[in-house]
């Protein structure tokens, strides 16, 4: 018998698998792939169901004889396609699709959201509910990713994105009780062949089960150099600060190899996790930039493993390789019941062992295909929930988590109508309001909140379509629901207004000038008291009367000068006590008739007291009135004239008469006009800013 010939195939799986006869395989499987075995049987115990083998694991054992017992492989895999052949004879025949447990990953797609975790925590719980083992061998650190999406993709497509962007690959290992996944980032990891790790070159065909030939050296020419740049909010002092750059390179002796790949974004968020995604990317260019491809007849050369090339006539061939992917051929050259004789052949494809082997980054990133709304969560009992940057967290409507808190998502930014360094707009989303959420380049990992929406629950503040003329802004306070502010425009034609509402205070303040017009009316209302203090001079201009209303006491304190000019008639009523009090002179000039009348005494004190009338002085007294200067008297009364004094003396220049009986010309002081004052009309008051709905 050749050496190329398998005298023993079995099978172990479901119940019969033992009573299957092998009449054929093929085989492709690879580095960070999904194996695909096509394996021929012929079924002696008549018609198999589908449902039987569909979802069962199938484990086929290539054996070369008891004599050497290491010259074998086992294929494990799920039974994941089956397949009716011709029959052979009074044989059924089928073909078993064989697919790794990984497989089942392509089967579920999901929507989720995994917070600092890193790549191989991310990894772990993706693949937790799968039915196979996973052997974790990675040797570099990973940094923990602050937000990571896995939006539609299935689960295989969003763990090999996240493997080859961070430069990790993986194989498989068989028994005949399962497969185990190997994930690593290390050349350092991989085992040589079971059968021992040294292949000798042949020139042609050669059946010894460890030889190789039809060795072909490939080189292909690649970018040199990967350069990708990315943007840091939360450094945007300057441009040079904010945009984060990252490159690597890898030198190459031949000509056109300086060609960089330069990606934006390069979707990472600090400089040293750009340096790690630039040299993963190079180095994924460069790992099969020289390989090997080479044909054998050994069941066991299976990716992931190593091996050791002798007699090769070029010395710089005889090193140590890893197989990076492999396809594999067994068929029957005969096939009667119990007789069965298949050939097989491998044509593998390997790289030097000393070199790094990365997986080719090739799983696209999911685009969202527009935008989104979700809700706005945070801490339970918080009506707000914002860091320093104004930034939320929300829940999308497709998360299936059962938390609604402020752990649902990153933190999201917000755009704003206007930002500036310490000026700008900023309205910030509340807990329970519906925002749209865009994604920057649409990516899933780097939600934007664009806007809000009324819905439902959020009613518009007033009533559509009822009040389609009102637009404006409205708040509402943190505390009472009934204590708002308001900012509103009513464009009714014929009912135009301006609405300025305050729910507690308003405060203005203005550096320079105010100027305030008012076209008609204005009317103020203070339910409290009203204060106002100006810092120079005060002009008022009344074009009509101006009428005020004290309830209460009045007091004015003028600093200086205080000049008062009335162009018609002053009117002046007390309703008690008048006083005045005048530090320096007091003058009165009445250009007409002066009149003072009291209702009790009069009295008058000076120093000096002179009263001069240009024609006539008259002074009356219904009973007396006495003028006394010193010891001197002179007394007017109703039975007539006294004079006493030390001496009385009468000079005059004419005629002297001295009479009596007669009547006094002396007129009646007219009291003054009572004063009529005028009430201040009623200051109206301010329409309220209501609900939106009056």
């Amino acid at each position: 018998m050749s050496d190329s010939v398998l005298p023993s195939c079995s099978f172990n799986g479901p119940s019969g698998a033992s009573d299957l006869v092998f009449a054929g395989l093929h085989g492709d499987e690879g580095l960070s792939e999904l194996f695909e075995y096509r394996v021929t049987a012929l079924s002696p115990q008549g018609e198999l169901k589908a449902d039987a083998w569909l979802g069962k694991a199938l484990a086929t054992t290539l054996a070369h004889g008891a004599d050497k017992p290491d010259l074998h492989r086992v294929l494990h895999g799920y039974v994941c396609g089956f397949r009716r052949l011709a029959d052979e004879g009074q044989l059924h025949c089928y073909e078993f699709l064989l697919r790794p447990w990984l497989w089942f990953a392509t089967c579920a797609s999901n929507c989720r959201i995994f917070q600092n975790q890193t790549v191989p925590e991310v990894l772990k719980a993706v693949l937790a509910p799968y039915p196979g083992e996973v052997e974790w061998a990675q040797t570099e650190n990973y940094p923990a990713l602050e937000y990571c999406v896995q939006f539609g993709e299935t689960d295989y497509a969003f763990v090999s994105r996240l493997m080859e962007e961070a430069g990790l690959y993986y194989f498989y290992r068989h028994d005949a009780d399962g497969h185990t996944l190997v994930i690593t980032d290390s050349m350092s990891e991989h085992r040589a062949l079971e059968a021992g790790d040294q292949l000798l070159w042949r020139g042609v065909q050669d059946n010894n089960f460890q030889s190789l030939w039809g060795w072909q050296v490939q080189h292909a020419l690649c970018s040199g150099r990967v350069s990708a740049v990315d943007f840091d909010f939360s450094k945007a002092n300057t441009r040079d600060a904010s945009v984060l750059r990252a490159d690597a390179s890898i030198a190459k002796g031949h000509e056109q190899s300086a060609f960089e790949h330069y990606h934006y974004p390069g979707h990472f968020n600090l400089s040293a996790a750009g340096e790690t995604a630039a040299k993963v990317r190079v180095q994924a260019l460069h790992a099969l930039q020289q390989r090997v491809v080479a044909t054998g007849c050994a069941p066991y050369l299976m990716p992931g493993a190593t091996f050791k090339l002798s007699e090769h006539p070029e010395a710089s061939q005889n090193a140590e390789h890893l197989i990076v992917r492999s396809q594999l051929s067994a068929t029957c050259t005969a096939s009667t019941y119990g007789v069965s004789t298949p050939y097989f052949s491998c044509t593998l494809e390997a790289i030097r062992s000393d070199g790094r082997y990365r997986a080719e980054i090739k799983t696209p990133r999911p685009s969202m295909p527009g935008p989104q709304t979700a809700f706005v969560v945070g801490k339970e009992g918080e009506p707000l929930w914002v860091d320093e940057f104004g930034r939320i967290k929300v829940q999308f409507h497709w998360d299936r988590g059962e938390q609604t808190n402020e752990n649902c998502s990153c933190w999201v930014r917000v755009a704003q109508p206007l930002a500036g360094q310490g000026w700008g707009a900023i309205f910030l989303p509340r807990i329970g309001q519906e925002v749209i959420v865009e994604f920057l380049d649409g990516n899933p990992d780097r939600p934007l909140v664009t806007g809000s929406l009324y819905n439902g629950g959020m009613r518009p503040p007033h009533e559509l379509p009822k009040q389609v003329a009102r637009s404006g802004i409205k708040s509402q306070s943190l505390g009472a629901r009934d204590v708002y502010n308001e900012l509103r425009f009513e464009d009714k034609d014929g009912a135009e207004q301006l609405l300025f509402y305050a729910g507690r205070n308003q405060d203005i303040t203005v550096r320079n000038d105010a100027l305030e017009h008012v076209g008609n009316d204005r009317h103020l209302k203070v339910g409290g008291h009203s204060f106002e203090q100006v810092a120079k001079d005060v002009h008022q201009h009344l074009g009509g009367d101006c009428n005020a209303y004290i309830a209460g006491g009045h007091s004015l304190e003028v600093g200086a000068d205080r000049s008062i000019k009335v162009g018609a008639g002053y009117s002046m009523e007390a309703g008690a006590d008048h006083r005045l009090k005048v530090a320096g002179g007091h003058s009165l000039e009445v250009a007409a008739d002066s009149d003072t009348k009291v209702g009790g005494k009069f009295r008058l004190g000076a120093s000096s007291l002179d009263l001069k009338g240009a024609q006539t002085i008259t002074l009356e007294a219904g009973q007396t009135l006495t003028l006394k200067a010193g010891s001197s008297t002179l007394v007017l009364g109703p039975k007539g004239v006294a004079i006493n004094g030390a001496l009385v003396t009468i000079d005059a220049k004419g005629k002297v008469d001295i009479n009596g009986g007669g009547d006094s010309s002396a007129d009646s002081a007219e009291a003054p006009k009572p004063i009529q004052t005028q009430k201040p009309q009623k200051a109206q008051q301010s329409r309220e800013a209501d609900d939106g709905r009056g």
